[in-house]
């Protein structure tokens, strides 16, 4: 489980960082090695030869099924705004704090889960101007809030 964890991580690092850190190896795929000392072979058993192999039963049907639930449930709240009303900085906030969660479960899904379904996001950017903070869709940004923003 926490190879999976740790996997995770690093695959979702940019390209760019991954260069930086070492991939995490899998503690169940080590094998006995054969290393050679001047000339001399000796078979070298790595620790974790007598690990016993995990089952791939899929017991996460419960997890993936909360998710997509939560992902629901999110995706009602945004879009139960109406056409002019706006919520406010808390309810936004609230929103982020509900995406993370979302996010964090997310990841804690193994990789073949993962891959069946699809990633909650946010669709709100947070801008600050004139000292005020406002929240405004991403296909609502003008060209300058985008390069401001880096997107």
């Amino acid at each position: 489980k926490l190879f999976n964890d740790l996997h995770s991580k690093y695959l979702s690092l940019r390209s760019v960082d991954k260069r930086k850190v070492q991939a995490p190896v899998n503690p169940h795929l080590q094998h006995d090695r054969i290393e050679k000392d001047g000339g001399i072979s000796k078979k070298v058993q790595s620790p974790f030869s007598k690990v016993p192999q995990i089952s791939s039963v899929n017991n996460n049907i419960e997890t993936v099924s909360s998710y997509q639930k939560q992902v629901l449930e999110f995706e009602f709240r945004i879009n139960k705004t109406r056409l002019f009303e706006q919520l406010s900085n808390q309810e936004f906030e609230e929103l982020q704090e509900q995406y993370r969660a979302l996010d964090a479960s997310y990841v804690k899904l193994p990789m073949e889960e993962r891959r069946k379904i699809q990633r909650a996001s946010f669709p709100y950017a947070k801008i600050e101007k004139d000292g005020r903070i406002t929240y405004k869709k991403f296909e609502l940004l003008t060209p300058e809030e985008r390069n401001a923003l880096g997107c």
